[in-house]
């Protein structure tokens, strides 16, 4: 990772080591120093992985390229970031249609976020999202999905609220805390070297305004930080007892265009009684490296593991690596 930091550094021109944070007393301190029309690319990987019993399969991927400038900076508000996002492609044929038809339409929509002034996550702006969706854009959706998966019917409706659902301004809006907030989780804080800091993080849920309890602990580590870089870690569990109902919920609120409303209490019923004396749980690791002269993220590592076993045999779960590198310019 360290091998980074030289080319960093030719990217800023020479920049002066009393900007870094690293401090006399083993302490470090993550702090954004930025200007209006700085700019960075970052290479974003997601991968999804199924377990089935001692089984783990890949069962989709995504790659990105992410642009973000600063845009805008003022001394009691802090920082605004611009995410422009320059490549995707997903391995899932269903998200390859949206997204290539959704670009046709629509168009590529604008992020933004701000930081407070020392470079910490603050709000994503609202985006303003699709009041309606085109008849037109419906109907090559549903004609490129027949055609892609023609073993399966495709109804209107359904199709119709999945997409009102992703191109909400709620959604969208929440997608970028989601994806980008990470980046700037460590940032204003002063850290006392291999020293555990411990919280009770509140995990916003993807529908609703449901949250995950977890127990959650960061630090920052000796080994690997020095007077360029510093390299931190999150630890966060899950507490369980609210994980089965925000399982629960999520699920029969995915599935819930697939049958009458009337049945939706019914369903949730069904799957209380499965879940309800399944083992599960949830744990994320992250870790990120940040260069110190700049407060610019390096690199940075996500990981979602869920687990759950049903009966004495049957269990299974999913695996969630989330990955950001920054791209250098070695000219």
């Amino acid at each position: 990772m360290k091998e980074t930091i030289l080319l960093l550094l030719s990217v800023f021109g020479c920049l002066s080591t009393a900007f870094a944070q690293m401090l006399p007393d083993s302490t470090v301190q993550v702090v954004g120093y930025w200007s209006v029309g700085d700019k960075l690319q970052y290479e974003y990987e997601c991968l999804d992985y199924k377990i089935n019993g001692n089984d783990t399969t890949l069962t989709k991927s995504s790659y990105e390229v992410i642009e973000l400038e600063v845009v805008a900076h003022e001394e009691d508000k802090g920082y605004r970031f611009k995410a422009t996002y320059l490549v995707e492609d997903y391995s899932d044929p269903v998200v390859r249609i949206l997204s290539n038809i959704s670009a046709k339409y629509l168009g590529d929509p604008v992020y933004f976020f701000e930081t407070d002034n020392l470079g910490a996550f603050s709000r994503a702006l609202p985006v303003e999202g699709v009041d309606e969706i085109p008849e037109a854009m419906l109907q090559e959706v549903m004609d490129s999905l027949a055609k892609a998966k023609p073993e399966t019917v495709i109804a209107r409706e359904p199709i119709l609220a999945l997409l009102r659902h992703i191109y909400s301004p709620e959604l969208m809006t929440q997608s970028i805390v989601t994806e980008l907030s990470p980046l700037f989780f460590f940032h204003g804080v002063k850290y006392k070297l291999d020293t555990d800091y411990s919280y009770e993080d509140e995990t916003p849920a993807l529908i609703g305004n449901q949250k995950i309890k977890m127990d959650a602990t960061f630090w920052a580590d000796s080994e690997d930080t020095d007077d360029y870089s510093a390299v931190l870690y999150l630890y966060k569990e899950a507490n369980e007892e609210q994980l089965k109902p925000f399982i629960t919920t999520f699920i029969v609120e995915m599935l819930k265009p697939m049958f009458p409303d009337e049945n939706t209490e019914e369903a949730k019923t069904a799957m209380d009684e499965v879940f309800s004396q399944a083992k599960m749980e949830m744990k994320d690791t992250m870790w990120e490296e940040v260069h110190l002269s700049t407060g610019w993220p390096l690199n940075m590592g996500f990981t979602r593991t869920l687990n759950f076993k049903v009966g004495k045999d049957e269990s299974g779960g999913i695996i969630q690596r989330n990955t950001f590198k920054v791209i250098l310019d070695n000219d």
